[in-house]
């Protein structure tokens, strides 16, 4: 295996390199998606209690919600840019976080209410 990667990097670095690089690609994003399931299929992280340093889409992936109903519920639908999180909206929109956080529970039970 190893004298066939050094016979190719002697014909075409570009391509071996190439090659070597869509390897550790794959890696990065194989062990990424493992590391996701894990944390995401642990109980503790499934609807929990909401807190000031969530972003909306820990809130949705928490709760099981399409990004679309938080993003909704915080009045923030098709607003790119960095994450902001709970806190950072109450104080970016002048309303306390309490109300914030009224508003995900209300949407997500409406939502949930359809769905079932």
């Amino acid at each position: 295996m190893l004298s066939r990667l050094k016979l190719a990097w002697r014909r075409n670095r570009m391509m071996t390199a190439a090659f070597v690089f869509a390897v550790f690609l794959a890696l990065m994003f194989a062990v990424r998606s493992v590391v996701f399931v894990v944390y995401w299929s642990d109980p503790d992280h499934r609807d929990q209690r909401l807190e000031t340093w969530m972003t909306p889409r820990y809130i949705a992936r928490s709760w099981h919600l399409p990004d679309d109903i938080i993003l909704s519920a915080l009045g923030l639908e098709g607003m790119p840019g960095r994450r902001l999180t709970i806190e950072e909206i109450a104080r970016a929109k002048g309303v306390p976080v309490q109300e914030l956080e009224a508003r995900i529970v209300a949407a997500a039970q409406q939502y949930r209410s359809r769905t079932q």
